[in-house]
């Protein structure tokens, strides 16, 4: 006969590790809540906006088309998000 302990039996009485979760509770910052903060700023083009994304993410392949995707879900939102003018490499 083997020694089987009941299901949701402990097998030892080790002490949890510590969370090692912030305890902020600040949602993470990530492209898309930046391209979205960024855009409501009228006085950003999308060239700029692309510019300050890559400084905080060197590794984002955020695009202009990206970024006037997201105006367009947040306008379809109901999101006051500027319209903004082609860029002049864009053109």
């Amino acid at each position: 006969m083997t020694d089987k302990k009941p299901r949701g039996a402990k097998t030892a009485n080790k002490p949890k590790a510590a969370s090692t979760e912030k305890t902020d509770t600040a949602p993470k910052q990530t492209v898309g809540t930046l391209v979205t903060k960024l855009l409501a700023d009228p006085n950003l083009g999308y060239d700029e906006i692309i510019e300050l994304v890559k400084t905080d993410f060197p590794q984002a392949q955020t695009s202009a088309r990206s970024v006037a995707s997201t105006a367009s879900v947040l306008r379809r939102k109901g999101f006051d998000i500027p319209i903004r003018k082609r860029s002049t490499k864009a053109k």
